[in-house]
């Protein structure tokens, strides 16, 4: 069982770790663009979570 866990946690890493290097500028030229007025039907509104950290 252990060994399960610890091939899925690996998977995990490596699929997170995949995602790291790709740019956002890369796709800015992307067609069409989208437009989320357009995708979603009805009402768009947004949420978030906000943290507070001071600072010592």
């Amino acid at each position: 069982m252990k060994t399960l866990w610890l091939a899925c946690f690996a998977c995990g890493l490596l699929g997170l770790g995949g995602c790291s290097g790709v740019p956002v500028e890369r796709y800015r030229a992307e067609q069409p663009v989208l437009d989320l007025t357009q995708y979603f039907n009805g009402t768009i509104d947004g949420w978030g979570c906000f943290r507070i950290v001071r600072a010592k």
